[in-house]
């Protein structure tokens, strides 16, 4: 019997907090309450008799906040700004040899610990100033954009003339309106609605809630969504689409685990209120290789 046929079945026992049935049938009502699962998470009574299967799928995630900021400085994270390169590095072009939006960079040394991720240095993104913010929809034909990473030691001597980048910055053909400084927080994530590795996970599939209890369904349903959308800025954790997960038909995306996420704001906009994301592979991750990221965004 798959989850959410154990939730609004004609079976549906309390388990009670011990995970034991109380051999009683919940009614539709009891089935919404809501309950607090995790410090600050509360869910309906329907999810949280789950919650001991859901909590197997906890991931750490650095949850990224920004504040506008006219002029950061060269070693800050950020969004939409001057990075923080080695002296004589040459800054990355496009393949039509422009030079390539600073998307981000993220100093990990001012971030949260996260299993698996680097514990220090820089990581930087760069895209072409397209109107597709360089991802291309074409077979056969690579994105334009690139992912470096520095080592604190390869960054003792900086490049500090960055004018070169001032029409870049201005360019229409941006995500981020404004340059943004960035602050940082640890949190646990519990699955991702549009993440197609929930469906990976046994006994937790969203398409299998049916039509049984349409009230219920409709309300818990929307509960699920809210709660575990996966959308924000973040590094890490459990990916958010408005579309669906690219990595689910492709084969050699399967292991690949979500590397870095711009998601849309008040000063940031991924075409019609989407969201950027970028994949790596855990191998290539723990061994600080970030020359085969993949690159993806979509919008409503």
């Amino acid at each position: 019997m798959g989850f959410w046929d154990k939730i609004f079945g004609k079976k549906t026992f309390d388990k009670g907090e011990s995970g034991k049935s109380a051999n009683r049938y919940l009614t539709k009502a009891e089935l919404l309450v809501p309950t607090e699962v995790a410090p600050g998470l509360v869910v309906p009574k329907a999810i949280a008799i789950e919650w001991p299967n859901i909590k197997k799928a906890e991931l750490d995630t650095v949850v990224i906040t920004t504040t506008r900021e006219d002029n950061p400085g060269l070693r800050q994270s950020k969004f939409g700004h001057y990075p923080c390169l080695p002296k004589g590095y040459e800054y990355p072009r496009d393949s039509e040899g422009n030079y390539m939006y600073p998307l981000a960079q993220l100093n990990l040394g001012e971030m949260p610990r996260v299993k698996g991720y680097p514990e220090s240095g820089y990581l930087q993104f760069y895209i072409a100033a397209t109107d597709c913010f360089g991802l291309s929809f074409e077979e056969g034909k690579p994105s334009d954009f690139v992912v470096l990473f520095f080592e604190e030691l390869e960054l003792e001597e900086i490049e500090t003339d960055f004018s070169f980048l001032n029409d870049i910055l201005q360019t229409e053909h941006r995500p981020v309106e404004c340059p943004h400084v960035l602050s940082f927080a640890s949190k646990k994530e519990y699955i991702g609605a549009n993440d197609f590795r929930m469906t990976l996970m046994e006994g937790i599939d969203i398409n299998e809630l049916t039509d049984k209890y349409p009230d219920v369904v409709a309300a818990v349903e929307d509960a699920w969504f809210d709660t575990f959308s996966g959308n924000g800025h973040k590094m890490g954790g459990y990916a958010f689409f408005t579309q669906e997960d690219p990595r689910y038909d492709k084969e050699e995306l399967i292991e690949y685990v979500l590397l870095f996420q711009m998601d849309t704001d008040e000063s940031i906009m991924w075409g019609d209120s989407g969201v950027g994301n970028f994949f790596i592979h855990p191998e290539k991750l723990a061994k600080r290789d970030f020359s085969e990221v993949y690159y993806n965004w979509d919008c409503y």
